[in-house]
């Protein structure tokens, strides 16, 4: 597989960090992702002002172009990112990987899933100079956003977010208010295996079994089998 993960519970004496990172064309950017995110957040301009959803935009950014010269051209990632401070939720993401926050017992939807075929991103595509052929860009790749890919990222006349494959994540923010609140990251291979609803009561039935989020996360990759 080419995924990796991070979990840093300790970003700081308020904060706790966790990412997955879903790669393609080799594990290269998701790996580079996850070793490099936590330094590259607390660089930002916006983490230094406690701006945390500043600090993740710029992060993602960052990350991108420091990408270019440490992953090969054809190896990206999807990326979705969530900070936890307080009872403060905040998540960012690109391409197909999805994070959903269930509060009191309701689901919320904290991603946005960057398709080459939903119009606002084909025509980014086109205006790139790319196209779309069967949901893919240049009938390659099946995310209009991504960190890496740097083939996409090839036109210097445009800014990241107007280049064919966008490194802009969409940021969301929620409010945790119970114990029983939980927010799942996943890699879209657990969205296309089971619904989204069946995921969700799953990992809540489990929980509140009193088991720990380690063994519901492996419960749940047993279950897709």
């Amino acid at each position: 597989m080419e995924d990796a993960h991070l979990v840093d519970l300790e970003l700081d004496s308020q904060t706790g960090l966790m990412a997955v990172f879903d790669g393609h064309g080799g594990l290269h950017c998701a790996d580079y992702c996850a070793t490099n995110l936590p330094s590259v957040l607390k660089n930002t301009e916006g983490w230094a002002a406690g701006n945390l959803s500043g600090a993740l935009q710029q992060a993602f950014l960052a990350l991108d172009a420091s990408i270019t010269t440490s992953c090969p051209a054809s190896s990206g990632t999807t990326s979705t990112v969530a900070l936890l401070r307080g009872n403060q939720l905040i998540v960012a993401g690109v391409g197909d990987s999805k994070g959903m926050f269930v509060r009191g017992g309701r689901a919320m939807a904290m991603t946005v899933d960057h398709r080459p075929d939903a119009p606002e991103e084909e025509a980014r595509i086109r205006g790139a100079g790319g196209f779309v052929h069967r949901g893919r860009v240049n009938a390659c790749l099946n995310v209009s956003r991504a960190l890496g890919d740097a083939q996409f990222k090839q036109d210097a006349c445009r800014s990241p977010h107007e280049q064919q494959v966008s490194p802009q994540p969409d940021v969301r923010e929620a409010h945790a208010v119970s114990p029983t609140d939980f927010l799942l990251l996943c890699s879209d291979g657990v969205w296309n295996s089971m619904r989204e609803n069946v995921v969700l009561r799953f990992v809540r039935q489990k929980l509140l079994s009193g088991l720990t989020p380690a063994d519901v996360c492996a419960a749940l990759c047993r279950g897709m089998g």
